[in-house]
């Protein structure tokens, strides 16, 4: 080895142990910092990297400074010219708490608080002043179902529970709001409580059954309506129960049709054409003189399709 490259080598030895970096190395001996990273390398020699208890630069200093006032990472990133992540790091080795550690703990505080006090998605969002979708997902990340009522509509829903099980129907518990008759049908099914009062999807047979025999006992409308009204527990007026039968018992209702022809029954080149609705389609009977042997003849299929329909006609 040459005096020359001795003498390099025991001066790089000496400004590392001083405490120098590489480049502050490469400055004062006028060297590249390659060329004193291949020294050092070659020649086993280590230098220190310089570490405080805080920020070791003022540009570091400062970010923490600012992030401590409540600015972005991004915005700092941007004014300093370097990178979201390079200015999480700053923060991290200063000691400080990232912006994600500290959105991962006020998610955790939106879903605990959630949870804690039972809040709806409306009363959480107005207390973070975030959007409930904002909120929704913060629970979800943490497996909190929000209430979905408050706590006073809680209370208002409970009392009208009380009504339903004294005796009155949802609708006049509710005091016919649709609105709030839908929250307290799915309150009384969340507790187990039965509902008076009937819907789309109920079983009707029974029903079916018995307007089907006093009608065909040669009953009234309005007589119908008042046995019908003892036999469900509420008021059922004759218009209401000829409505309901026109959707769910339409062989019972006769309607008028325009050309003043019974039922079943339309002209045909001169003469009565009898057909019937069988599975949705219309069924050919045949052709007759006059309209009261067309209205028979449909009378005699239908009885034969559905006897007590029959009978009613």
């Amino acid at each position: 080895m040459r005096d020359e490259t001795r003498a390099i080598l025991d001066r790089i030895k000496s400004y590392a142990g001083e405490g120098l970096t590489r480049d502050e190395t490469a400055v004062r001996l006028g060297l590249s910092y390659q060329t004193v990273v291949k020294y050092a390398l070659s020649n086993g020699i280590a230098f220190k990297r310089k570490k405080d208890d805080g920020p070791t630069g003022s540009r570091n200093s400062v970010i923490c400074q600012r992030y401590l006032k409540g600015e972005k990472q991004t915005d700092l990133a941007r004014e300093f010219g370097i990178t979201r992540e390079r200015v999480r790091q700053i923060i991290e080795r200063s000691g400080l708490v990232s912006e994600r550690k500290r959105h991962a703990d006020f998610i955790a505080v939106v879903a605990g608080t959630v949870s804690r006090k039972n809040l709806t998605l409306t009363e959480a969002a107005h207390m973070f002043g975030l959007s409930r979708a904002n909120v929704y997902t913060h629970c979800r990340m943490h497996g909190v179902t929000p209430a979905s009522v408050t706590a006073e509509e809680r209370a208002e829903l409970n009392a009208l529970a009380l009504q339903v099980v004294s005796g009155k129907s949802v609708r006049q518990a509710s005091n016919c709001d649709h609105a709030k008759a839908e929250k307290l049908r799915r309150h009384l099914v969340k507790n187990g409580i039965n509902a008076r009062g009937r819907s789309r999807w109920d079983d009707f047979s029974e029903r079916k059954r018995l307007i089907a025999e006093w009608k065909s006992a040669g009953l009234s409308w309005e007589e119908c309506a008042v046995k019908l009204s003892k036999h469900d527990g509420r008021k059922i007026t004759g218009g209401a129960l000829v409505s309901w039968c026109s959707r769910h018992m339409r062989q019972l209702v006769a309607f008028k049709k325009a050309s003043g022809l019974p039922k079943g029954v339309t002209n045909h080149k001169g003469r009565f054409m009898a057909q019937i609705n069988l599975g949705g389609r219309s069924k050919y009977i045949g052709l007759f003189d006059t309209p009261d042997e067309a209205h028979k003849a449909y009378l005699v299929k239908l009885h034969e399709t559905s006897p007590v329909a029959g009978v009613m006609q």
